[in-house]
């Protein structure tokens, strides 16, 4: 792929990256990815890249705040008019014959924009476990070209508006547990074989044909709440995207925070730390929780380790995440904003 970039020019390797079901992320995003476009082009001419690199900067927009009503905004069709100011490289790619090019925007220049127009950018969000069934079966127990459809749209529009996905793995225990079993009605089973995942959601899609095209249900919960809805459409494709934009807006709601909310700072103890593998494996946890601002050891004695833990919300939805993880288990407490933890390998 040819990069080219607005200050300087930049290399990157080709990487062919294979999805391999029930053993990897499908879509794991950093915030890095949020402010990445690709769109198909008809050739490489500067007219087609022109509208390229503005209909990539209004995808950006849109998937940083997960609000598409910012679209109607006159400042935003005015910034939508000099979208190279916001470009940070550039480079043309083929994909099952088609020509697209993808964009890199600059990611300080557009959050300082939406923050001068008072619009607070989500960048920080949960990560999701995805439980997909389509006609009572998993994905497991389904043909590999039926799996490919499916995970393609999903990664596809996963990606449109930056939810991380991330599916399970589908192994033998999952299915014997599962059987015949309502899914939709199955949520303390489903929680119970979610928790070695350590995600912030859980989200079950039951998808079955009907003979006007697709029905899914579908069903998030965290450990404080639980939402279920129904999506109908001829299209598979349309109604996982009503799903996932549904699935988008409820998150933002419930985890994102305008930059005006404090900073709540708590110590984190946790016991039962015996090797240099599962002290990282605690602090990449805390780390990558859509509610911590940020993570500092304090002290490291024996098999205890303290953390300094800045939190975005208050200490009790903290706790509520924690609950949806089997390898952290409540030991007590100094006091509200001093939490002590024992790590079950």
């Amino acid at each position: 792929m040819n990069i080219v970039s607005i200050k300087r020019r930049l290399t990157y390797p080709i990487i062919k990256i294979y999805f391999v079901i029930f053993t990897s992320a499908m879509f794991a995003t950093n915030s890095d990815a949020l402010y990445v476009a690709k769109i198909n082009v008809p050739n490489r001419s500067l007219e087609a890249r022109k509208v390229a690199i503005r209909l990539g900067l209004a995808e950006v927009i849109k998937r940083v705040t997960s609000d598409e009503n910012v679209m109607g905004l006159m400042e935003i069709e005015n910034i939508l008019e000099k979208p190279d100011n916001y470009l940070q490289s550039y480079g043309y790619m083929e994909e099952n014959s088609e020509l697209a090019i993808k964009m890199n925007f600059n990611i300080k220049q557009i959050n300082s924009m939406l923050r001068e127009l008072e619009i607070s950018p989500w960048i920080k969000r949960p990560e999701i476990l995805l439980w997909v069934f389509i006609d009572g079966r998993s994905l497991a127990q389904l043909r590999s070209n039926t799996v490919e459809d499916v995970v393609n749209i999903i990664t596809q529009i996963s990606s449109k508006v930056g939810l991380p996905i991330y599916f399970p793995l589908g192994d033998l225990e999952e299915e014997q547990e599962f059987g015949n079993i309502n899914i939709i009605q199955s949520q303390e089973l489903i929680e119970n074989l979610s928790k070695k995942y350590a995600k912030e959601v859980i989200v079950v899609s039951n998808m079955q044909h009907v003979l006007e095209g697709w029905n899914i249900s579908w069903m998030l919960y965290t450990q404080a709440e639980t939402q279920h809805w129904v999506d109908e459409d001829f299209s598979l494709e349309l109604a996982i995207k009503s799903g996932f934009t549904n699935i988008a807006n409820l998150l933002k709601e419930r985890f994102h925070l305008s930059s005006s909310y404090g900073i709540t700072e708590i110590k984190f103890s946790v016991r039962n730390i015996s090797s240099n593998k599962a002290y990282k494996r605690v602090q990449s946890y805390l780390s990558k929780l859509s509610i911590v601002d940020s993570v500092n050891i304090i002290s490291l004695k024996k098999q205890n380790v303290t953390f300094q833990v800045n939190l975005t919300q208050d200490v009790n939805k903290f706790r509520e995440v924690l609950e949806l993880n089997e390898q952290l288990e409540f030991a007590g407490s100094i006091n509200p904003e001093y939490l002590i933890y024992e790590f079950k390998p």
